[in-house]
């Protein structure tokens, strides 16, 4: 009885189990934690193809609460897995910020005609603006990322290269609306300057 205990005990330590990869993921995955020990996983398996493991990490912040669960992947390099967790972004603050850029440069223009020099608080906000239109497109990057490994990783080859086909139209189109709403911000900081 003993020896079938240690035996199942021992699966995880055995290199290329499911369970090797999942122990080393969560590992990388909490080492991005502000307290590393107090993580805690869910929804946590390999990929089909092997070369992923994806789920959900929550961590304590310096107050010590736990801040909810995000998504991470950890991709294998060579028996080594490294991990990213899924950067948080605001999509409805940038919406604001951009919405106050463009009405700080109507607000610029006006006063400019009026002989006063409204001086740089629209510039800073354009600036944010740009900033923030950045780090979304970032959030893009690592979203591609996890849907390639977390969800086509499971998928049989047609099935993924049909739904790669749909995702690259649709990247497409939100490119060309980032693409617009950066240059509109560039233009915005120029004329403010």
């Amino acid at each position: 009885m003993l020896l079938a205990v240690t035996s199942v005990a021992a699966c995880g330590q055995i290199p290329g189990t499911d369970d090797y990869k999942i122990g080393l993921a969560r590992e990388a995955a909490a080492e991005s934690l502000i307290d590393p020990t107090s993580a805690l996983f869910q929804n946590v398996k390999v990929n089909e193809r092997g070369d992923a493991v994806c789920g959900e990490i929550n961590g304590k912040n310096r107050m010590g609460a736990y801040v909810g669960f995000t998504r991470f992947y950890a991709e294998d390099s060579a028996g080594d897995f490294i991990a990213s967790l899924e950067p948080e972004f605001d999509f409805d603050y940038l919406a604001s910020i951009e919405q106050s850029c463009r009405q700080m440069e109507r607000a610029v223009w006006q006063s400019r005609a009026n002989g006063y020099d409204p001086g740089d608080l629209a510039a800073s906000v354009c600036r944010e603006a740009k900033e923030l239109s950045e780090q979304r497109a970032r959030q893009f990057e690592w979203s591609d990322r996890w849907e390639e490994l977390c969800v086509l990783g499971n998928m049989s080859p047609e099935e993924a290269a049909q739904e790669r086909k749909e995702r690259e139209a649709s990247i497409r189109e939100i490119e060309k609306a980032a693409a617009k709403a950066a240059a509109a911000a560039d233009a915005a900081v120029a004329d403010l300057q």
